[in-house]
């Protein structure tokens, strides 16, 4: 584990595994880049130095993946840590975020899968010793998303990983009836095989998505699950995802009595750190009621109590997340996903 740690690291910082580095040693600016005016010698450089860097990037993520085992917290970080040096060096330049294949992705998606079932087996008495292994995997799955935001958002079969490509000839052909410009079947075979590719890459690419979203949801939920009434939790990762998971009982989710008149007059609120995204419950608000709303009194009292644990996450997203999966949908917000359910599970004294 350590050593593919450090094999991780070295590649994140090796410029032979960095197209702008690389290219700039032999004296090529990348913006000034034309793949289809390249002479043939430098785009078989170019070609090799990337179908490299994605072989490379698959091989030491299933490597990972294999290898791996998840019983401690402390390997939690430790396979959190080795995924997040892997994948962040997808974030920057465009043809990096191209050195991350089908195949990669689903390694890198089957060791957060790893990662979360091995932490649903975990007690961890203290919450904050989770914050690395969080901020790890929220920022390795910001990263294959970045990578996926040019594949998800465009028609153009060329950004799509060349590795993808070379193997396009053993897809599976997509024998759905395509619609809108995809309708016309080209005439060229090459054509029709890289359309084919694109449309089989997209719509891995969504379900790849969807099992992130998933797992990220799993391991708030296990986080919840390892807290007790009353603590908070907040992370923010290096790519921009924040999360905010709390644990509290049904009266405090009604709001605060500020005044000490028996009537809450402060709503349940929280607040990210580093963004101005809000979320704000109404006053009275109780999972377990009809409607999710205590109902009042003439005189203002709430009408019965609102019972039980209810555990709250809050997940801020900095890029595209297609689908959100939560037992209890909150709110609604472009960039904000938010989960609310009843622990199952929890440490002794939540």
């Amino acid at each position: 584990m350590v050593i593919l740690q450090a094999d991780a690291s070295i590649r994140q910082k090796a410029c032979w595994f960095n197209i702008t580095c690389a290219l700039a040693e032999q004296e090529i600016q990348l913006n000034n880049i034309d793949y289809d005016t390249m002479d043939p010698v430098s785009k078989t450089e170019y070609q090799d130095l990337i179908r490299k860097i994605t072989t490379a990037n698959t091989d030491a993520l299933s490597s990972a993946k294999d290898s791996m085992l998840f019983t401690t917290s402390d390997q939690l970080e430790q396979g959190a840590s080795t995924l997040y040096f892997i994948t962040s060096n997808l974030v920057g330049s465009g043809p990096m975020s191209k050195t991350l294949d089908m195949e990669g992705r689903e390694a890198a998606v089957g060791l957060i899968e790893e990662m979360s079932e091995g932490f649903k087996k975990i007690d961890v008495p203290d919450p904050n010793k989770l914050v690395p292994f969080i901020e790890g995997t929220t920022g390795s799955v910001m990263a294959i998303m970045e990578g996926l935001n040019s594949i998800l958002l465009s028609n153009d079969p060329n950004e799509i990983p060349l590795t993808d490509f070379e193997r396009a000839a053993d897809l599976p052909y997509d024998t759905d009836i395509p619609e809108g410009d995809e309708a016309d079947i080209p005439d060229d075979p090459e054509v029709a095989l890289r359309q084919n590719a694109m449309r089989l890459t997209r719509i891995q690419a969504v379900e790849q998505v969807k099992k992130m979203t998933t797992l990220v949801d799993e391991i708030g939920e296990t986080t919840i699950k390892n807290m007790v009434v009353g603590e908070e939790l907040k992370t923010n990762s290096p790519l921009g995802m924040q999360m905010i998971m709390a644990k509290m009982a049904g009266s405090s989710t009604v709001g605060r009595d500020t005044n000490n008149d028996g009537i809450p007059d402060r709503p349940l609120r929280f607040e990210f750190d580093n963004s101005k995204s809000v979320i704000q419950f109404p006053l009275g608000f109780c999972p377990s009621a009809p409607g999710f709303v205590l109902e009042y009194n003439d005189i203002g009292l709430p009408i019965g109590v609102c019972d039980g644990q209810w555990g709250f996450v809050f997940k801020e997203w900095e890029t595209i997340t297609a689908v959100s999966k939560a037992s209890f949908q909150c709110h609604s917000l472009p960039v904000l996903s938010l989960t609310c359910s009843r622990p199952t599970r929890q440490r002794p004294g939540g």
